[in-house]
């Protein structure tokens, strides 16, 4: 079912060309991805009570693919600026503990998890 947009009273699945969007593979597939990405994030905080973030830095960590904020950006391309307020978020409530200080002074967690943090996977 296809509703029309306030603004314009036009089908939103209707292009400016008049094709039909919803005939479009690639718009189907997705729809698709963003359907099943919204239901897989509603799991994840169900099960784990972790936000998208937070679990992917974790299974970084515990995976050992990363073991600095740098390499957790260079892997996930979050932003740097998330990254440091979300490996904070996790400190804090006990989920991993940075071990030492590398060079430049940064935080290193070389996937040190904490047993909470462990079993907060799926």
């Amino acid at each position: 079912m296809t509703y029309a947009t306030p603004e314009t009273g036009q089908d939103p699945t209707i292009n400016a060309d008049g094709s039909d969007l919803e005939s479009i593979l690639t718009y189907r597939i997705f729809r698709l991805h963003a359907a099943l990405d919204r239901q897989a994030m509603h799991i994840l905080n169900t099960v784990s009570g972790l936000r998208q973030n937070e679990w992917k830095i974790i299974s970084f960590l515990g995976l050992e693919k990363a073991h600095n904020s740098t390499d957790i950006a260079r892997l996930t391309h979050i932003d740097p600026a998330i990254i440091s307020r979300t490996l904070y978020s996790l400190e804090e409530d006990g989920l991993v503990v940075p071990e030492c200080r590398g060079a430049g002074d940064s935080l290193e967690y070389p996937g040190q998890t904490r047993p909470r943090g462990r079993t907060t996977g799926i």
